[in-house]
């Protein structure tokens, strides 16, 4: 798939805010989902519309329509655009969440478990991002943002934390189909929870995902 970029301002974890590049097609459908999806049905785990997932690929890779910066969203849903996002994650040369960083989740789920130590402050998201460098963190960040807004409208949406890890965790990491890894789907189910806590903080609410 052919990539623009689009621009959007980022919050960071230690405070403040700056300019990043994101692929034009995921920043798009992020936004897209964030403004008509959070409460969607099964976002993420219902397929959209084979055809109209490909057409959606097409008006991405195609400078006729500035790789979509021309488009109207009204010809697809928010079910096409979750799609896409999985199909951009598999089709990355490299998986854009490495082993090594999937196994540190684990072993902080794990910790956090035993200690109770639920931590938001900034050395959490220092650990858990760890590894993931570059583009790739920013593009990450934006993502697992979307993934903890989602998983606070489970109420809605019935995509409690674990069912969203267990459909991302192929993409992310490139892990072959003959293979599952549990402990990877709970480790980053563990992320997103944090996420979503660490989003609702920001608003001055309490997360509706529980752990």
């Amino acid at each position: 798939m052919s990539v623009a970029k689009g621009l959007a301002s980022t919050r960071h974890d230690s405070g403040g805010s700056s300019t990043r590049d994101y692929p034009l097609c995921i920043l798009r459908c992020v936004y897209f989902i964030q403004d008509h999806g959070l409460r969607a049905p099964q976002i993420f785990a219902q397929e959209g519309d084979p055809h109209r997932l490909q057409r959606l690929k097409t008006i991405f890779s195609s400078p006729k329509t500035g790789y979509g910066k021309v488009m109207d969203w009204n010809q697809f849903t928010v079910y096409e655009a979750a799609d896409l996002i999985l199909l951009f994650l598999s089709e990355l040369p490299q998986p854009l969440v490495p082993e090594s960083v999937a196994k540190r989740w684990v072993s902080m789920s794990r910790q956090a478990t035993m200690s109770e130590r639920l931590d938001q402050g900034i050395d959490f998201w220092e650990e858990a991002l760890q590894g993931i460098k570059g583009p790739n963190r920013s593009l990450f960040k934006l993502l697992l943002n979307l993934w903890g807004d989602v998983a606070d409208n489970v109420d809605w949406n019935e995509m409690p934390a674990e069912r969203l890890a267990e459909r991302m965790m192929r993409p992310l990491m490139h892990l072959p189909q003959t293979r599952y890894g549990t402990d990877y789907m709970l480790g980053l189910a563990f992320v997103v929870r944090k996420r979503s806590e660490y989003n609702a903080g920001l608003k001055g609410e309490r997360s509706r995902t529980a752990f």
